[in-house]
């Protein structure tokens, strides 16, 4: 379970990829990854939360629709509309006040594993309602949208 006080995962560090990555290099870096970690493969004791990251990690980055969210989020796109700038509107937010910012807990994905080591199956992220983000006020104008 996750702390607010802890750094927020990265789905491509999970993988060892780059956010450049082709799918054919997503797939084949889950392969990998899931094979060092699988408990029938796996040297020495299993990590079965190390795996279950990887795989949530393949579930977002695997997916274009999903990715595309997830690099706009994980930029903290702003919510304004793309390509509106009033002369006085903030520049971190372009005027929307508010940032989207990945969830700490799910990493962006919306969803969480459940705990059972034999069936892993997805459920929504209570910390963000399943929209895989949170959103937060700007800090730069104080969440007024203005400079």
């Amino acid at each position: 379970m996750s702390t607010v006080d802890e750094p927020e995962p990265n789905l491509y560090e999970r993988l060892g990829i780059r956010p450049t990555a082709t799918a054919d290099e997503v797939t084949a870096a889950y392969r990998r990854r899931a094979r060092s970690l699988h408990p029938d493969s796996a040297p020495g004791t299993p990590n079965p939360r190390a795996l279950q990251e990887v795989i949530a990690a393949y579930r977002v980055l695997s997916d274009p629709p999903l990715r595309r969210d997830y690099d706009r989020r994980i930029g903290a796109t702003p919510l304004g509309r793309a390509g509106f700038s009033h002369p006085r509107a903030c520049l971190v937010c372009a005027g929307a006040g508010q940032l989207q910012t990945p969830c700490r807990r799910c990493a962006g994905a919306g969803a969480l594993l459940t705990d059972s080591p034999w069936l892993q199956a997805p459920r929504p992220c209570p910390g963000c309602a399943g929209r895989g983000y949170q959103d937060t006020g700007c800090g730069a104008c104080a969440a007024t949208g203005r400079r």
